[in-house]
């Protein structure tokens, strides 16, 4: 199995620009303290908030989103899915709203 060794995250002051990253690239948003990824569907995806006492997650979703194959997706509800967008959940995996 090989090991990472060093993984660079580019930072800035807010949301990356998609056309600015690879796909699965990390970037951090220094003002309101966010991890971003870069999906298959080339969208930045928050995956981090601040680092206090309560994670937040966004109530609508308002892009098109794909679980990765092989994995489950939870997110804290309630949760709305904009108009025109989709969530697309691969056979055998599962998206719970708790």
């Amino acid at each position: 199995m090989a090991r990472i060794t060093k993984i660079t995250i580019r930072s800035g002051t807010n949301t990356p620009n998609p056309a600015d990253f690879d796909e699965s690239e990390p970037a951090w948003d220094k003002a309101n303290g966010r991890l971003y990824i870069k999906d298959q569907a080339g969208a930045m995806v928050s995956v981090g908030g601040s680092s206090g006492p309560i994670a937040e997650t966004s109530q609508v979703i308002s892009q098109d989103y794909t679980l990765s194959s092989g994995a489950n997706g939870i997110s804290l509800g309630p949760v709305e899915i904009a108009n025109t967008f989709t969530v697309t959940i691969p056979a055998n995996a599962a998206w719970a709203i708790i």
